[in-house]
Order: C-alpha cells, then sequence, then structure tokens
C-alpha cells in the first residue's frame, strides 16, 4: 500500500509518517519494489513520527535511503525523552549503516515533545 500511496504524489518532496503498532502488509514489504518508486528521485525529506524502533519500519527506512536519490535529510523523532534515550543511539547505529544512494543525506534523531499530544 505504501508504494501505491507514494505513486499517487508524484510532485512529494516532503512526507511524515506515523505507524501505528501493527500495520497490515508492512513486514512483507521488499526493497526491491522500492526501485521502481519514481517518486524517491524527489522526496527530499522522511520523518518517523514517534519512532518505536519497529523492524518493518526500518526496511522502509533503508529502502528509502537506497534508492531516495533525492533524499537530503531523513528524521527519527519521539515524543517521549525516556524512550528517545531508550532508542535513538541504537536506531542511529542500524540506520547508519544503511547503505545511502544520496551522498548529501542528513540523519537526524530527535526528541519533539509537541508529538506526545498528537
Amino acid at each position: 500500500m505504501i508504494i501505491e500511496f507514494l505513486e499517487c504524489f508524484p510532485d512529494l518532496d516532503s512526507l511524515h509518517l506515523i505507524f501505528v503498532k501493527h500495520v497490515y502488509g508492512l513486514n512483507k514489504w521488499h526493497l526491491q519494489e522500492a526501485e521502481n518508486i519514481n517518486i524517491l528521485t524527489r522526496l527530499k525529506k522522511v520523518e518517523f513520527r514517534d519512532f518505536d524502533d519497529e523492524k518493518p519500519i526500518l526496511v522502509v527506512a533503508r529502502a528509502l535511503l537506497e534508492h531516495g536519490n533525492g533524499l537530503e535529510e531523513m528524521v527519527f523523532s519521539w515524543g517521549d525523552e525516556a524512550k528517545f534515550h531508550e532508542m535513538s543511539l541504537e536506531t542511529m547505529n542500524q540506520v547508519s549503516n544503511f547503505r545511502k544512494v544520496s551522498s548529501t543525506v542528513q540523519l537526524r534523531f530527535v526528541i519533539n515533545p509537541s508529538q506526545a499530544d498528537s
């Protein structure tokens, strides 16, 4: 569904993703599918809000980094400071090791308390 969704917005340059605990079918998404998404050439910023260290979400992040040649920034944010301190270092280590097709992409790991209310 993510691929079909992204294909509906060919001029999209920023995307904020908020995943609930169990997103149906996300764990079946394959990296190879990302190669066929034309939007990845234009997508500049992706934010994973209230990130919860779900492996399927990291698969999406990896695919976006490996095929998003226009990507300038990827943000992982937490609305809770305790979760940030618990998960950010491990997430940073994992994501930093992914291959990145964009030589200028910046990875950010931030606390955003305003998310706690949304």
